[in-house]
């Protein structure tokens, strides 16, 4: 057995997951010419159940590129982790930061052309968790004083929402009452077109507030007193799941609850649950082009399922092992890639980690890239190609790139642990998409991929600047019952 790293102590529960469970079969899609390779064979279903541990998972391929990535600038800005968003808006590289040795907390403008900070803006109080943006509005969340409650799970601390405009005047803050630990993520709740702001905290509860004023409207702690921990620690999803024209707001415990809340009022939509923490923040999207919504969720001990957003039920399962049967953890969201495979990053054993490549009943690739706690983001990286990546910066300080096909490059190594999920826009407006990578101990790094393509999620938690958790409309070459 191997021995557990202290980030895993930190953020993964310590229980153990059930083996996978039983869900319907996953009907092949049809071929195309950028995904064929990858399609599901004859017979396979969507349960990933084996019988004994899968005793080899190939090694992903490394392939060359034909032309390498540069770095174009580097800015210091505060502490980041795997909850930190950032965003593209007028030209400048938008960041919620930690207190850190290379700058302060708040919220970081850091110009696309030069690097240069352009503001520091008021923020929350304390450690920024993240942020979220609409219009000229800066929302933004924090666990309270440098410390408090962050990566903790500690109930204590004086977390915060506050919204300003882009010009650094205070709309308004409002005290949580408990270290917040998810980004904030807006919502029109009630359908009246303006947004509503949500978030986690410590406690188990989400709090939904008054866009405009920063009134609470309701709040509702989730799961039962005997969980134990109760801490929301990944980030909540939004949007309308049953198509009744009203949207839900995903969130998961600590107590590896999966709830679906309707917006409005936080009644309970629907609920599931695992044996092991809900880390990894749930995502939104339409895996088999159905024109429904799926929530799809990964639990620390390497459970992954994909769940009908109607109604809860469990569409697709998969439990992630070793080779040798030892179980895994996750951190970062498990993310479909066109070409019917999902890219699945896990951190549990350090160095021993890997990124796989999952198809619907098998392990197709593995690449040893050590712990990685960043979720991907997706788009093409050189100019000329077709075929969308995804990409993920190691807690080792390498970015690489990954496939549906198991094909894996190297894209750039810095000298620090990434945990913040990267970025890719046109942030010098010049029509080619770079690529922004975040260090945990505070360095903004732009790289130049000489892509003409816009990236297909470039942002890890929504294009909408949200932070709602929704994947763009496209066929990922899934077919589910």
């Amino acid at each position: 057995m191997r021995h557990l790293t202290p980030l895993v102590v930190l953020v993964l529960a310590a229980s153990c997951s059930p083996a996978g469970q039983g869900a319907s079969p996953l009907v092949p899609a049809a071929a195309s010419s950028t995904s064929s390779d990858v399609r599901l064979r004859s017979g396979e279903t969507s349960t990933f159940v084996p019988t004994g541990p899968q005793s080899f998972t190939p090694e992903a391929r490394f392939k060359m590129r034909d032309r390498a990535v540069r770095q174009l600038w580097s800015s210091s800005i505060g502490r980041t982790d795997h909850r930190t968003t950032m965003l593209v808006r007028d030209g400048a590289v938008w960041i919620g930061t930690k207190r850190g040795p290379s700058g302060p907390a708040g919220v970081h403008v850091i110009d696309g052309r030069s690097g240069a900070r352009r503001a520091l803006l008021p923020a929350a109080a304390g450690d920024v968790v993240g942020i979220a943006m609409e219009g000229d509005r800066v929302y933004s969340s924090s666990a309270g004083p440098s410390g408090a409650g962050s990566g903790s799970g500690s109930a204590s601390g004086s977390g915060e929402v506050a919204a300003t405009t882009k010009g650094g005047a205070i709309v308004f803050r409002t005290a949580i009452g408990a270290a917040v630990m998810t980004p904030p993520t807006l919502v029109d709740a009630d359908g009246d077109g303006t947004l509503e702001v949500a978030v986690g905290d410590a406690t188990g509860k989400v709090t939904l507030l008054d866009g405009r004023t920063g009134k609470v409207r309701w709040s509702r702690v989730l799961g039962s007193a005997t969980d134990g921990r109760r801490e929301i620690g990944g980030g909540l999803a939004a949007a309308d799941l049953d198509h009744d024209g009203k949207p839900e707001i995903v969130a998961g415990t600590d107590g590896g609850r999966l709830y679906a809340l309707r917006a409005a009022t936080g009644e309970t939509a629907w609920q599931t649950s695992r044996a092991s923490s809900l880390r990894a923040p749930p995502l939104v999207a339409d895996v088999d082009a159905d024109g429904h919504l799926e929530v799809v969720a990964g639990w620390a001990d390497g459970d992954i399922a994909i769940f009908d957003g109607r109604n809860g039920k469990e569409l697709w399962s998969a439990l992630m092992e070793e080779d040798d049967g030892d179980s895994t953890g996750l951190l970062a969201t498990p993310t479909p890639i066109p070409g019917g495979s999902m890219l699945v990053p896990t951190s549990r054993w350090g160095k021993e980690d890997a990124v796989v490549v999952l198809r619907a009943n098998e392990r197709a690739y593995r690449s040893r890239q050590g712990s990685v706690v960043a979720s991907p983001v997706l788009g093409t990286l050189a100019q000329g190609a077709t075929m969308t990546e995804a990409v993920v910066g190691t807690m080792q300080g390498d970015v690489v790139a990954f496939d549906a096909a198991g094909g894996i490059s190297f894209l750039y190594r810095l000298d620090a642990p990434i945990e913040a999920p990267a970025l890719i826009a046109d942030i010098e407006r010049n029509g080619l998409q770079e690529l922004v990578v975040a260090t945990r101990d505070g360095r903004l790094v732009a790289l130049a991929t000489h892509a003409p393509l816009p990236p297909l999620a470039g942002v890890a938690r929504g294009a909408s600047g949200h932070n709602d958790g929704v994947f763009p409309a496209i066929d990922l070459g899934w077919r589910l019952p």
